[in-house]
């Protein structure tokens, strides 16, 4: 037999006899009876028993902690993509009310004139029409927000305000805009324009606006800027084309559109 059997064996040998000149177990901790709870007397295993005992132990020994999907916190999933739209000239139609209350293009007025026109123009953001493509535009980022589990959160209408006391006039009537066409629980923001980018705070924040001037300071903080001008002229493209329109009769869309799909699905959904 092996050295630590024939130990085993002794030692079981010397504990189990009883001569009256030896101390049994209990006497040897009897000096230890004072601490609380009592001391017992250590159990033996034999050696064969100790060794399937070790490796049990080993094999469990994960030191409270449990393995990658077993109760342990989710993995790291990557930061959601956040969409930012442009109110005027993305989802309302600024440029055709505008002509319509006026007689003049904004273009061919100066920004101070377009102002003063404006505060003449009582409830003029309020009652902005969509554009030709708004509808068909918020409806897609709401679908894809919803549906799409790289866009976990609702998108957020971003849109600017001019300085001045008018400030607190457009954004009231800015924000009756948005609650009466896109719901009362969508978050908009309004700020300055040229500070957009401000809330551009990781490389998955989208901003969808006609301006192409405010794309690059977006562009700089690490998001993606994606210019949709609702008065594109590069021609119109029938919905045979793309397949998110449920109506009987077919209608037709703007190029600029068609590029803004594009570029969405191509963000949440890398090649």
């Amino acid at each position: 037999r092996s050295f630590e059997t024939q130990r085993y064996t002794r030692l079981c040998r010397r504990l189990t006899s009883s001569p009256p000149t030896t101390t049994t177990t209990a006497g040897v901790f009897s000096h230890l009876s004072h601490l609380s709870p009592p001391l017992c007397p250590p159990r033996l295993c034999p050696p064969q028993q100790q060794q399937q005992q070790r490796m049990a132990i080993s094999d469990d020994d994960s030191g409270g902690r449990r393995p990658p999907g077993e109760g342990n916190s989710p993995p790291c999933l990557p930061q959601p993509w956040r969409l930012f739209v442009d109110l005027d000239g993305v989802l309302a139609d600024f440029d055709r009310a505008f002509i319509e209350a006026t007689g003049i293009a904004p273009s061919d007025v100066s920004a101070g004139e377009l102002w003063n026109r404006v505060k003449g123009l009582p409830h003029f953001f309020a009652g902005l029409p969509w554009c030709k493509d708004g509808q068909r535009l918020w409806s897609l980022v709401e679908s894809l927000s919803r549906d799409h589990p790289a866009l976990a959160l609702p998108p957020v209408v971003l849109t600017g305000l001019p300085t001045g006391k008018l400030a607190k006039t457009v954004r009231r009537q800015k924000l009756a805009w948005c609650k009466e066409r896109l719901g009362e629980t969508v978050e908009v923001i309004t700020c300055q324009s040229a500070l957009k980018h401000e809330w551009c705070t990781s490389s998955r924040c989208v901003l969808i606006d006609d301006r192409a001037v405010l794309g690059a300071a977006w562009e700089r903080k690490g998001g993606t800027f994606i210019r949709h001008r609702a008065d594109s002229a590069q021609g119109i493209i029938s919905d045979a084309v793309i397949s998110d329109d449920d109506d009987d009769e077919p209608s037709s869309v703007s190029a600029s559109f068609i590029r803004t799909r594009w570029r969405l699905l191509s963000l949440v959904n890398p090649p």
